[in-house]
């Protein structure tokens, strides 16, 4: 909730969480986690990232100037993509394009790179934002996906 803006008490959320609290970690243990927590972490990571971006509001305060009614290629195109990218690692993994890098957590190139990273591998995208544009998903879709592979990877859950 803190990440994303988002209520614990929006309903989309807390249903989902009702749903799944049985299936997250009990203690802070790494070695004890398991993929059926895994499973409920990320459906909890795609039900807030969904309530963020289904909010016209709150969507436009935490990703100033991204263009969500644009088609894909037009909003995820050239330095726009930063306008998405940019807010989103540095409010769930801490770190930003210049400021201060959080020495615990991957730097913002390395996730940069994994999310949206402008580099093509022969005729497949290298990076998740392009590979989501190249199947066919819609501006929100991609910024959901985006969005829920970032706050359901490790870098906000390991310690």
């Amino acid at each position: 909730s803190q990440i994303t803006g988002v209520s614990i008490t929006q309903p989309d959320v807390a249903a989902t969480y009702d749903t799944i609290k049985q299936q997250l970690p009990t203690v802070e243990n790494f070695g004890a986690f398991s993929s059926s927590q895994q499973v409920g972490v990320s459906q909890l990571a795609i039900e807030y990232c969904n309530a963020l971006i289904n909010d016209t509001a709150a969507r436009a305060d935490y990703f100033p100037g991204f263009n969500f009614g644009a088609d894909p290629a037009t909003a995820f195109g050239g330095s726009n993509r930063n306008l998405f990218v940019d807010p989103l690692i540095a409010n769930i993994v801490g770190n930003s394009r210049t400021g201060a890098q959080i020495a615990t957590q991957p730097s913002f190139d390395t996730v940069y790179f994994e999310l949206a990273a402008a580099i093509t591998d022969g005729n497949r995208p290298n990076n998740l934002v392009d590979r989501l544009i190249a199947g066919g998903s819609s501006t929100e879709a991609i910024s959901k996906g985006v969005c829920a592979a970032t706050l359901g990877s490790a870098a906000t859950l390991v310690q």
